[in-house]
C-alpha cells in the first residue's frame, strides 16, 4: 500500500461523482458503444457510474466493473461482476469482451504501466475500447504543494495529457484504429476573470485557490491537511468566516452569475474528448460486408 494508492482510497471515500458535465461525457460515451454488443468491461470504473448509465441503456448487456480501489468498488452498484486488479495487470482471457471501457484513467498511469495497460485493453477487447482522457490539458497548471515535503504534484494526479493526434494514436501499436471521436462538453472561459476573482478574494481575505492545499491528501509523503488541522487555511476566525460567506451567500451567488452573464467570453472545444477504436481486421470485415442495421 502506498500513499499513491491512498490518494485514490480517500477520493472515492467522498462519495459518488454526479457532475452535470461528466453526466453528458457519459451520456454521449454510451453512444459509441456498438451495436450488437453483449459483453462490456468498465476497466477504472471509479464509482460505477458509467456501468449505472450503461444499464439504463442496454439492460440486456453484461458488465464487468473492474478498479484498484476497494472504496470505489463498494458504490459500484450496476455490474454483473466486480473485480479489485490494475489495470496493467488484467485477469482475462484474450478477447474476452465485446466491448472494453476506460473512461478518465490512462492519464493517471505511470511511465511503467502507461504501455502495459494499453497493451492490456487492446488484449481483452474482441472488436471496441472505448477511451476518454481531458482533452489538451495544461496539467503544471492546477497542482497542490505539499507544506510538509513540498512536492509540487498535479492535483487530479494527471501525469500526461493528450491532444488530436496523439489520443487518434492511442492503441495503433496494438493493431486497433480510432474510427470516431467527440468532444462531449464546452468550455467558456471568461476573459480576465480569473485575475479578478483573485483580487477580489485577497480584498475580502479569503484565501485563493491557489494558496489551499485542495488534494486529500500527498501522494509522496502521506500528509494530509487534517494533520494539522488545515493550520495552512482560513488561519483565523475572520478567513473562516469570510471563506464560509464567500462560498454559501445566496447573496454572493447571485452577483457571481450576474457577473458571468454580463462578462466577455470565449467557448473552447471542452474537457475532454472520447473515442472509439475498432480492432483493424474487424474494420476489414465491415468494409467488405457493411453491417446490417435494424
Amino acid at each position: 500500500m502506498t500513499f499513491e494508492t491512498d490518494y485514490y482510497e480517500s477520493f472515492w471515500s467522498y462519495g459518488i461523482v454526479d457532475d452535470p458535465s461528466d453526466l453528458k461525457r457519459l451520456e454521449g460515451t454510451a453512444r459509441l458503444i456498438p451495436e450488437g454488443c453483449v459483453n462490456l468491461i468498465d476497466v477504472g470504473c471509479g464509482d460505477g457510474v458509467f456501468a449505472r448509465i450503461v444499464r439504463q441503456k442496454f439492460p440486456s448487456i453484461q458488465i464487468t466493473c473492474v478498479d484498484r480501489s476497494s472504496a470505489a468498488l463498494e458504490q459500484v452498484r450496476d455490474a454483473d461482476e466486480k473485480m479489485c486488479c490494475e489495470l496493467a495487470s488484467l485477469p482475462f482471457d484474450d478477447q474476452s469482451f465485446d466491448c472494453v471501457s476506460c473512461l478518465e484513467v490512462i492519464e493517471h498511469l505511470t511511465v511503467r504501466d502507461y504501455k502495459n495497460a494499453l497493451s492490456e485493453l487492446a488484449r481483452i477487447a474482441k472488436n471496441t475500447v472505448i477511451i476518454s482522457v481531458p482533452y489538451n490539458e495544461a496539467i503544471e497548471k492546477e497542482v497542490d504543494t505539499c507544506p510538509q515535503c513540498r512536492t509540487v504534484f498535479n492535483r487530479d494526479l494527471h501525469l500526461r495529457s493528450f491532444n488530436d493526434s496523439t489520443f487518434a494514436e492511442l492503441l495503433s501499436d496494438f493493431g486497433f484504429r480510432m474510427e470516431e471521436s467527440s468532444i462531449p462538453v464546452v468550455n467558456t472561459h471568461y476573459w480576465g476573470f480569473r485575475t479578478y476573482y483573485s483580487i477580489w478574494r485577497k480584498l475580502r481575505g479569503v484565501p485563493d485557490r491557489s494558496e489551499l492545499f485542495m488534494s486529500p491528501l500527498c501522494p509522496l509523503c502521506g500528509y494530509t491537511p487534517e494533520k494539522e488541522k488545515q493550520a495552512q487555511i482560513n488561519s483565523t476566525p475572520a478567513q473562516r468566516s469570510a471563506a464560509v460567506s464567500a462560498s454559501t451567500s445566496p447573496r454572493n451567488s447571485k452577483i457571481r452569475g450576474l457577473v458571468k452573464r454580463c462578462w466577455p467570453r470565449q467557448t473552447t472545444p471542452g474537457y475532454w474528448i472520447v473515442g472509439r477504436f475498432t480492432r483493424l481486421q474487424t474494420v476489414a470485415r465491415s468494409t467488405s460486408t457493411p453491417a446490417k442495421r435494424s
